[in-house]
């Protein structure tokens, strides 16, 4: 429903600069617009409410006691407008981002990099939610994720391409002792291994190390990277390890290469977000920081 008998908002900005300078001229600067165009609205003012709210008094502009009444109630008026604008604005600066991932994104690359994030953006508030394929979402429930893929096209997102990956043989430094060995001398080896690798297991990456196919004898398997990773860490076998994602455990020592083969995969980490609206501010700062990262 239409509200009746509001008049003109910017002829309410008008007469509240008016008169608080008791002057059409500062009212103009401050309002950045010219004199002329302030006392139009004025005028277009005291016509719809059939009112005088100024006489001129010696070059100035003199409130009546209807403009001062009425001066009064519209000034409180604009300032609660502003204040409600204002905690909107600031909720709004906060600027709220839910970053989608895999676990092994999330604990390994993004956690020991987030602080410098918050650090660089302190107004962003941030949701991490970690589910092993961006397919598991829909639009509504994030913002922006970091997922490998194998094209750059995937329906119903925007993809932006971040760094290719890596995958290295990887165990604690006391499994092997030190040693690199060939792929051939790693099959005997405790293998762990995720229950659904959705891009390359340990079959595929002997494969590709030129290691025929067989069944791999020793194994454990898990349905959280992170929990092969302490394993590993723990000295209790052999994972594989995404270049980015193990990279801090690898700079502390905790993990080192069991050989010095690599399987560079097909596809590789790409930004995401969904492609039914444009990315947001806070999307975007984090957007720009993860490429800073590379």
């Amino acid at each position: 429903m239409r509200i009746p008998n509001l008049p003109p908002l910017q002829c309410l900005i008008a007469f509240e600069a008016v008169s608080r300078h008791s002057s059409i001229t500062r009212a103009a600067t401050e309002l950045e617009i010219t004199a002329s165009a302030v006392s139009r609205q004025i005028v277009q003012l005291e016509q719809f409410l059939g009112r005088t709210l100024f006489i001129r008094e010696h070059r100035r502009l003199k409130l009546t006691v209807t403009g001062r009444q009425y001066g009064e109630h519209v000034q409180g008026l604009l300032k609660e407008c502003s204040l409600v604008t204002t905690e909107l604005m600031k909720a709004r600066g906060r600027m709220d981002l839910t970053i989608g991932c895999a676990s092994g994104v999330a604990v390994f690359w993004l956690a020991p990099r987030i602080a410098d994030f918050m650090a660089k953006y302190p107004g962003v508030q941030i949701r991490i939610v970690s589910r092993d394929s961006v397919a598991m979402f829909s639009a509504a429930e994030f913002d922006i994720g970091i997922y490998h893929l194998q094209h750059n096209h995937r329906e119903g997102l925007h993809t932006e391409h971040i760094f290719n990956e890596t995958v290295f043989a990887l165990c604690s430094p006391e499994y092997l002792n030190g040693k690199l060995l060939p792929p051939a001398e790693l099959v005997d080896k405790t293998l762990l291994s995720a229950d659904e690798q959705l891009w390359m297991d340990w079959s595929a990456w002997f494969e590709h190390c030129g290691v025929k196919a067989r069944k791999l004898q020793r194994t454990v398997t898990a349905n959280h990277y992170a929990t092969l990773v302490q394993m590993a860490v723990l000295g209790n076998g052999l994972i594989l390890g995404w270049e980015y994602l193990t990279a801090s455990l690898i700079e502390s020592g905790a993990l080192v290469k069991a050989s010095d083969a690599a399987v560079c995969l097909c596809g590789g980490y790409y930004l995401v977000w969904p492609a039914d609206r444009a990315i947001s501010p806070a999307a975007q700062l984090f957007s720009d920081w993860v490429k800073s990262q590379n």
